[in-house]
């Protein structure tokens, strides 16, 4: 920290992918600019090329929604200077700072604290003017909210999805044991638990990385109210644990799945079940099948940890 001068490695690795020129040393000063990233574009652009903003307003409420982490005093001006705005407008509004929204472009300091070269001083991107040029633009947004005028824009960041370098390697295939079923139960629920018990079943299993299931999830908790099941827990819930491990690699592609649930002091008694939903890759086709399977179904009974 601190440091506005390159020691010669890092002159040395700072000319290799792009030298910066003088213009964007003057730029970014007193900062030693190390990776030029506005001119590596291979094999895609290291920085987006523009960032989103956005301020909205709730009724007493605006909110200022940044795509960085401001220091204490960038967001007292930022505040400050939006504040104004509004109070011109004779609207008195609480101004908030909704950080890292939408995009990310590390931090954003003051002029005088991107002198000193400090943490956050050195991860603000674009110059000692960085809090200025957003203050500009945050104002010239909440002026077009005041009078409900449509705000000039311009093409957003492009879509790398298709284009992202991963070195991480893909699934080759899913496998297993000969009279098996993805999803079979290799070791089941056993029960009666009470809240506080953990719940554990195993489940022959196929490799997660085949379907991350964002908006979905590997496990459910399930009970019982004599005709349906309804969900209770997902992998979202914190007394939940999904556990994969590859077996007898490298020989095979076998893999198994342990579902954990900590039953809590809050679950209902009844009947539950665990059940684990996965996909499999096949070796022949490379094509992805989705799966569920349950545990059988287990009693928890009203009152503390059973005692054995």
């Amino acid at each position: 920290q601190g440091e506005t001068s390159l020691n010669p490695l890092w002159k040395t690795v700072s000319g290799v992918l792009s030298v910066p020129t003088p213009e964007q040393v003057d730029c970014h000063a007193p900062k030693a600019i190390l990776l030029n990233l506005a001119d590596i574009t291979w094999p895609y652009a290291w920085e987006a090329p523009s960032m989103p903003l956005q301020v909205f307003r709730i009724g007493s409420l605006v909110t200022v929604n940044t795509p960085n982490e401001m220091t204490t005093m960038s967001g007292r001006r930022l505040r400050k200077a939006i504040t104004e705005i509004f109070q011109n407008a004779g609207e008195n509004v609480q101004v908030t700072i909704g950080g890292l929204a939408n995009s990310y472009s590390h931090y954003c300091a003051t002029y005088e604290e991107y002198q000193a070269q400090r943490y956050e001083a050195g991860s603000t991107l674009y110059g000692p003017h960085t809090l200025d040029a957003y203050i500009q633009e945050f104002s010239r947004l909440s002026k077009d909210l005041l009078s409900g005028r449509a705000s000039s824009t311009i093409q957003g960041p492009p879509d790398l999805e298709s284009v992202q370098l991963s070195l991480t390697p893909g699934v080759v295939f899913d496998d297993k044991p000969l009279f098996r079923e993805f999803g079979e139960v290799l070791a089941d629920a056993k029960g009666p638990y009470t809240a506080g018990s953990l719940v554990s079943v195993r489940f022959q299993g196929a490799n997660p990385r085949n379907n991350l299931r964002l908006q979905g999830t590997f496990l459910t908790v399930e009970l019982s109210d004599g005709t349906t099941w309804k969900i209770i827990a997902s992998d979202s819930n914190w007394e939940t644990k999904f556990h994969w491990k590859s077996t007898n690699a490298p020989i095979s592609s076998y893999s198994e799945v342990t579902i954990e649930w900590t039953v809590p002091s809050t679950a209902a008694p009844g009947s539950y079940r665990v059940c684990y939903i996965g996909d499999w890759k096949s070796g022949w086709t490379s094509g992805i099948t989705a799966f569920k399977s349950c545990s059988s179904t287990f009693s928890v009974l009203a009152g503390d940890v059973l005692q054995v």
